[in-house]
């Protein structure tokens, strides 16, 4: 099992979330304080391979699955997206998949922007790719955003994520993209443009 820390904390400390690690497991923290945003938002009970709705409507323009912390970026860049409706998802698992999600959206013709803090190759965007693939599913109706796979030097996380394209102005750009049919599918990640005169 891979999961990460989500925006519900707190779901993760009942001993029946902690009864499913059985086996090889991988649980990521962030660099910095995970924030409380979503702590008042309805949280299901820990389900292994199901994700968690933070932001979901009848009939969204797109939808945002969001690995760990990504989910805060994420919620920020859809407050500059207001002319658009977007679901947000905490992903919860990078694996398994919650395949039944992946289906239900593309079922219904949706774009899917996934969105991580990890490296665009062999990350949780990736592990999308692969299980959409194995079920059959549209792949072309996804995007991903993560570390692009180029050196990313040293700095604050803020300027890292502003680096790889994972700002929440940037992801505001690349979701009005995919909404308005003007975005590469699959990957959009580029080298980072921060100077490097410093390091």
């Amino acid at each position: 099992m891979a999961s990460a820390i989500s925006p519900c904390f707190p779901c993760y400390r009942t001993p029946s979330s902690w009864e499913l690690l059985m086996g090889l497991t991988s649980l990521r923290y962030p660099r910095e304080a995970v924030l409380d945003r979503f702590t008042n938002t309805a949280c299901p009970p820990f389900e292994l391979g199901k994700s968690r709705a933070l932001i979901r409507h009848a009939r969204p323009d797109v939808a945002i699955v969001a690995f760990g912390t990504m989910a805060h970026e994420s919620a920020e860049a859809i407050a500059l997206l207001g002319e658009y409706t977007v679901d947000l998802y905490d992903a919860r698992f990078a694996k398994p998949i919650d395949v039944a999600l992946l289906k239900d959206l593309l079922g219904r013709g949706i774009p899917v922007v996934t969105i991580e803090d990890h490296s665009i190759r062999g990350g949780f965007g990736a592990c999308v790719l692969e299980a959409c693939n194995d079920h059959g599913l549209d792949t072309r109706l996804i995007t991903r955003l993560a570390i692009p796979d180029f050196w990313i030097h040293h700095g604050e996380r803020k300027e890292q994520l502003v680096d790889c394209g994972l700002d929440p102005a940037a992801i505001a750009r690349t979701v009005r993209s995919v909404i308005e049919g003007r975005s590469t599918p699959t990957s959009t990640t580029s080298a980072p443009t921060r100077s490097t005169s410093a390091v």
